[in-house]
């Protein structure tokens, strides 16, 4: 854990810099942007995001996690110990990581969050804080909320 915990703060160090606006993909209007890239979206930040799609999502946190499982196949870990067979597991409060795999499930997380996600599905990031879609965009999340969208 300490491993990857090093690599996410490596990753939002080297995001530090002045991050470039978005690419050609993303299209801004009043502050929410909309971005379909290709690949892993990566974002770190606080405030409040919400997953929602099929694949799998990972996510470095101090806050309060609430989880949605659509379809009753969804694979849960809590720092690394596979969660009891629970399609609604809330964590108040907590710190760590969690992992999530499945067909259909929501996340939703409210403090500190860094997330790694792949599949298919959008994230919907409220506050302040950082994205990046590999391959295709850049961009800062705000208060007013940023919608990512990443296909398979």
């Amino acid at each position: 854990m300490k491993k990857w915990m090093i690599m996410a703060l490596a990753a939002l160090l080297a995001t530090a810099s002045p991050v470039p606006a978005a690419s050609a993909a993303a299209a801004e209007t009043d502050a929410r942007v909309s971005l379909e890239g290709r690949g892993v979206p990566f974002a770190g930040g606080a405030g409040h995001i919400e997953i929602a799609g099929a694949g799998r999502a990972r996510l470095a946190v101090n806050a309060d996690v609430s989880i949605v499982d659509h379809a009753g196949d969804a694979q849960i870990w809590v720092r690394g110990v596979p969660a009891a067979a629970d399609t609604t597991p809330t964590l108040d409060d907590f710190r760590g990581v969690v992992r999530i795999t499945g067909t259909d499930f929501t996340v939703e997380a409210d403090g500190r969050i860094f997330l790694v996600a792949a599949g298919q599905g959008t994230a919907r990031l409220d506050g302040t804080g950082w994205y990046r879609v590999r391959h295709d965009g850049w961009g800062r999340w705000s208060d007013t909320a940023t919608d990512v969208a990443y296909p398979a």
